[in-house]
């Protein structure tokens, strides 16, 4: 006991450093990472093409007429993220492929495009998790009512331990307007889309008001074009403040380890005179001290580890476990390389300075 507590104080300094670099960069990467899967998440809507429309005198128009003179275009995704619901939100969804991103579900399934090619005596829908008080069981299918229509529950999103903002969101077929003329009409919040960046969405709303002119007053206008954002880019700029106070933190804690791994080896300068007036050669020395580093990192790792575990469990940090502990794995390792290479760099050039020179402390 006393010669591990003794080792504990010689290489206090090195394994605070350790454990801090290695705690800050997992938790802070971790965070980015989570932050962006939720705004990739929450714009599920958006493909790799997309454009934001508005429908000019709707009134004149049904739903049906004006789903079917876009949808009949293209191989494309029409949805509405405006749609009244009671005391929720809707979104409206008509897919023509699948989504290249879905909300996170608790049960159950998200919409795929042979939903929008079978006919079901059911409307299906998607809830977020905070409308369960709302469902009503039957055997062992739940329904919800929407728009005064019992609708089937195909799919619960959110996360069992943390709030989202589709919790309070019912996801419907948009086809399930086809007959039906008493819903408000919702001018606003449409969404044409396509994971193929090169597909022309201008030239089909072009053809659906071509389509819509021969019949009604009803025009479509494109106020926004959108493209799935970069998960990391909006990360980064979801978190600027974070990022710009996690960009100097990491340019001071690398010259931090610089500095403390310089500091470990100037304490062993003496040790490595000795050994080398007996012999050892260089190759030795590095091995002998490379080993003796190994230890050090592998017990800050662990200890590093722990308290990871317990931050995450204890709820301070919106992290997944699993995310955390990737990140964890690849920032030890990175620091673990980037610490090996600065001890060869400063055991090379001590093993250069003459062993009378060691002895007398004169480096």
């Amino acid at each position: 006991m006393k010669k591990f507590l003794k080792w504990i104080s010689q290489n206090f300094i090195l394994i605070l450093v350790l454990v801090a670099i290695i705690l800050f960069f997992s938790l802070g990467l971790s965070k980015v990472r989570n932050f962006s899967e939720l705004a990739y998440e929450n714009e599920y809507y958006l493909g790799n093409n997309c454009i934001e429309l508005e429908i000019d005198d709707f009134e004149t128009s049904s739903y049906k007429e004006v789903i079917t003179s876009i949808m009949d275009n293209g191989r494309y995704n029409l949805f509405n993220t405006r749609m009244p619901g009671q005391s929720y939100s809707a979104n409206g969804i008509y897919l023509n492929e699948n989504l290249k991103v879905v909300p996170s579900l608790i049960r159950g399934r998200f919409f795929t495009k042979d939903d929008f090619l079978a006919e079901y005596e059911e409307s299906l829908v998607v809830i977020g998790k905070g409308l369960l008080d709302k469902v009503e069981k039957q055997g062992e299918d739940e329904y919800i009512f929407f728009n005064e229509k019992k609708c089937k529950v195909i799919g619960v999103m959110g996360d069992e331990k943390k709030q989202k903002m589709l919790d309070y969101t019912l996801i419907f077929n948009l086809k399930d307007f086809y007959n039906n003329n008493q819903y408000p009409k919702v001018s606003n919040g449409w969404y044409l889309s396509s994971k193929d960046k090169s597909a022309d969405l201008y030239g089909v709303i072009d053809k659906a008001n071509e389509s819509m002119g021969k019949n009604s007053n009803t025009r479509f206008t494109v106020s926004k074009h959108n493209i799935q954002p970069n998960p990391i880019k909006t990360a980064l700029k979801g978190t600027s403040n974070v990022t710009t106070y996690f960009g100097c933190f990491a340019i001071v804690i690398a010259l931090n380890i610089f500095i403390i791994v310089k500091q470990w080896i100037g304490d062993r300068i003496k040790e490595i005179g000795v050994r080398k007036a007996f012999g050892a050669k260089n190759s030795q020395i590095y091995k002998l001290v490379f080993k003796e580093y190994v230890i050090v990192s592998l017990f800050s790792s662990i200890i590093a580890l722990f308290i990871q575990s317990i931050l995450i469990k204890s709820d301070i940090f919106d992290i997944s476990g699993n995310i955390a502990f990737l990140n964890f794995v690849a920032i030890t390792i990175f620091s673990f390389i980037f610490s090996s290479i600065l001890l060869l760099i400063s055991i090379r050039e001590i093993n250069k300075i003459q062993v009378n020179n060691i002895m007398k402390g004169d480096v």
